[in-house]
């Protein structure tokens, strides 16, 4: 897969977290691998994609995705 196919997946990823967030773990887990596959193409993160991709509670990520631009 492309650089560009990678990154445009990832923003997908995190779409659907903000859509769906009773699937919030399970695509975190999904976002966390197209992440390790960026990270093994030698690519830089951005550091929003990582702040999607940590753990957090509910209330934050309540908090992240309420505030996310669309």
């Amino acid at each position: 897969m492309g650089l560009d196919k990678h990154r445009t997946s990832i923003v997908e990823i995190i779409d659907d977290i903000a859509r769906k967030p009773e699937d919030r773990d399970e695509l975190q887990d999904l976002l966390r691998e197209k992440i390790a596959e960026l990270e093994e193409m030698g690519q830089t993160v951005p550091d929003h994609y990582l702040r999607y991709a940590e753990d957090m509670s509910e209330d934050e990520a309540d908090a992240l995705f309420n505030n996310m631009p669309v």
